[in-house]
């Protein structure tokens, strides 16, 4: 009798639990099943399924119905499942009337956690982490207000700490620190509203500053200095808007001065000095929006004009003068393709002409003319291939005919006077 009863009472419940029972489904137009909802009477919560349309499952958890205002409402409460449509998952966390709280978990299309953190009241808040493919942390730090906010941390693939810092609204703000994969910090300076700001110093990989200068709102401003990986300077300038401006020089690893000029708007301008390429002296190139026009000056050490001229690249090119330590002109000639070439003249220290002639190719040709310092003729004849030929004659100071000399490229021909 007593397992008679037993049997009926089993097989009331399993009626009354059916009856109290209720599953909704919804399709898609191709039939494939779209949701679905199961819910017991007298019972609130119930528990929902999203499908994809090939089938895979969309999302999963539970809803918490009722009326208010005369209106069906539904909030999402307790644990929550959400997936791609390969079925693999992407996150996974609880709700409280509809806002995410506790911790909830991120995964990547690998099927790897990619982020996990606490939610408050439905915003992120606490310590968050970032995770790599292989597990180990890129970056971690808080939250407030919906913004990344306080020290956040990163890390390269293998652990090691990349750079570390304030931010505040989601922006870097304070002092930051940026290393190398070995660790070795490699620049430290300051951020505001996300730009960076004030001094700035920058490292090579031995721990030596590289450069160092100042920013303002992001840009490069003020002076910068350059160093080489043994600690000597090799040149400093200053910016202005994250542009060149200014002076700006250059120095060889001994510290010795080698070039030297202004810059507008990141282009070199105007006259710049170059002292490594002359043991004389200096010279001087003019620059125009950063290109180097064809006048050249060279100085001797005193700052004191030599010559002046024009290069095309490192050839001579176009009319050049020499100076004395006077500034007077001692000659002027022509040249292309740093060949003399076309008349040429040379000046006494009064100015008067000393020698007159032509060169083609960089070698005297044609008819030359020598003068005594009194102007008065001293000789005259003509070049061939660079060599003296034919009749050559000489004049004394009061420029009388003296002698006449022969030659033949160059060889004095004898008994011709």
């Amino acid at each position: 009798m007593r397992k008679i009863f037993a049997v009926i009472f089993c097989l009331c419940s399993i009626i009354i639990y059916a009856q109290d029972s209720k599953q909704d489904k919804a399709y898609y137009p191709a039939g494939t099943i779209k949701a679905k909802r199961t819910h017991h009477a007298n019972h609130e919560k119930c528990e929902y399924w999203y499908y994809y349309e090939n089938g895979n499952l969309k999302s999963t958890g539970y809803n918490f119905e009722y009326k208010s205002e005369g209106k069906n409402k539904r909030d999402k409460v307790g644990k929550w499942n959400y997936f791609r449509e390969d079925g693999s998952l992407i996150n996974e966390g609880l709700y409280e009337k509809n806002k995410k709280i506790g911790e909830w978990k991120y995964y990547n299309e690998k099927g790897n956690l990619s982020h996990y953190g606490i939610y408050e009241n439905g915003e992120r808040t606490g310590i968050w982490s970032y995770l790599n493919d292989n597990g180990n942390v890129k970056r971690y730090g808080g939250f407030k207000n919906k913004k990344a906010f306080g020290e956040w941390h990163y890390f390269s693939e293998n652990g090691t700490l990349i750079k570390k810092g304030i931010l505040e609204e989601g922006k870097k703000s304070g002092e930051w620190q940026f290393y190398n994969n070995n660790g070795q910090l490699t620049s430290i300076g300051s951020y505001k509203n996300g730009e960076e700001i004030g001094l700035w110093n920058y490292f090579y990989d031995n721990g030596v500053l590289s450069k160092a200068g100042y920013f303002e709102n992001g840009n490069a401003t003020s002076q910068w200095k350059f160093y080489d990986n043994l600690g000597n300077l090799t040149h400093e300038g200053f910016y202005q808007n994250g542009k060149k401006s200014g002076l700006w020089k250059n120095y060889d690893k001994d510290g010795t001065l080698v070039t030297s000029g202004s810059f507008e708007d990141n282009e070199a301008v105007g006259i710049w000095t170059f002292y490594h390429d002359t043991i004389e002296g200096y010279y001087t190139k003019q620059f125009v929006n950063g290109n180097p026009t064809r006048k050249i000056s060279f100085y001797n050490q005193e700052g004191v004009l030599q010559r002046i001229g024009e290069h095309d690249g490192d050839m001579m090119e176009g009319k050049w003068q020499w100076f004395d330590a006077n500034g007077n002109i001692t000659k002027t000639a022509h040249f292309s393709k740093n060949l003399q070439t076309g008349v040429w003249e040379s000046f006494y220290e009064n100015g008067i002409t000393n020698q007159k002639g032509y060169a083609l190719n960089g070698k005297a040709e044609g008819l030359e003319k020598n003068y005594h310092e009194n102007g008065n003729l001293y000789s005259t004849g003509k070049f061939k291939n660079g060599l003296m030929h034919g009749e050559w004659k000489y004049y004394d100071e009061e420029e009388t005919y003296v002698k006449s000399v022969f030659y033949d490229n160059g060889v004095i021909i004898p008994n011709n006077n």
